[in-house]
C-alpha cells in the first residue's frame, strides 16, 4: 500500500502481492482481518483511520501524511 501511496489498492491486488494467491471466498476477510491490526500499530484512533483508509467494496488506500503527521507515525 505505501509503494502504491495516494492510488486505490483492490482486495485481489493485496492477495497477490502480498500473500501471493489469487481471490477466492471469505479472502475479504482476511484482508479486514489483517488491516485491522494494522491499524492499531499505525493509527492515532484506529475508529477513525487517517493513514489505512478503506475504500469500500474496492479495497484500500494509504493517505499520504503530512510531514508532521509522517513523523508522528516514524516515532510511533
Amino acid at each position: 500500500l505505501v509503494r502504491s501511496a495516494g492510488r486505490v489498492v483492490g482486495y485481489d491486488e493485496l492477495l497477490r502481492e502480498v500473500w501471493g494467491y489469487d481471490y477466492t471466498a471469505g479472502s475479504q476477510e482476511t484482508i479486514k482481518s489483517c488491516v485491522k491490526r494494522l491499524r492499531w500499530k499505525i493509527e492515532p484512533d484506529p475508529a477513525q483511520p487517517r493513514y489505512l483508509v478503506t475504500v469500500r467494496g474496492v479495497g484500500y488506500r494509504w493517505a499520504i501524511p503530512s510531514t508532521s503527521a509522517r513523523f508522528q507515525l516514524e516515532t510511533k
